[in-house]
């Protein structure tokens, strides 16, 4: 006999895996580790292109570099009192987002699918824009 879950989605209790490919500009992520800046908004490189006028030399060098290595995306948030983002380039994530440099405290497990253009945020407004939303919690 069939459970309600293998009727509705056709198979025995699969679930969907998270990889880097699914994320779209404007989710929010958050690093197992709070300490090194909890969320970033995830931005696609067209979308942090369109900072570039902007008066802040850390969003050129952060173009260049996912140009230089040809890297489609880039995860970023700003201090308040700050002039330079954080910010953490894609490629230093494996498909299943966990980070590259063997240091699990920077491993992503949630991720916020929030549905607006990305915008350099500080820490206090990615938090209001999560309050009710649901994650997706990945690398647990």
């Amino acid at each position: 006999m069939k459970t309600l879950q293998e009727s509705i989605i056709g198979r025995k209790g699969t679930s969907t895996r998270f990889t880097k490919n699914m994320l779209k500009p404007g989710y929010i992520v958050k690093y197992r580790n709070n300490q090194f800046g909890e969320f970033n908004m995830y931005f696609g490189l067209e979308d942090i292109e369109k900072y570039q006028d902007t008066k802040t030399l850390e969003i050129s060098h952060i173009i260049g570099n996912l140009r230089r290595y040809n890297d489609m995306g880039v995860f970023i948030s700003k201090e308040k009192h700050k002039i330079y983002p954080e910010w953490s380039p894609l490629l230093y994530y494996s498909e299943d987002l966990c980070s590259k440099s063997g240091d699990s405290d920077f491993d992503i497990v949630e991720i916020y699918p929030i549905k607006i253009k990305p915008k350099l945020l500080d820490l206090e407004s990615l938090e209001k824009l999560i309050k009710d939303v649901n994650p997706i919690k990945i690398n647990q």
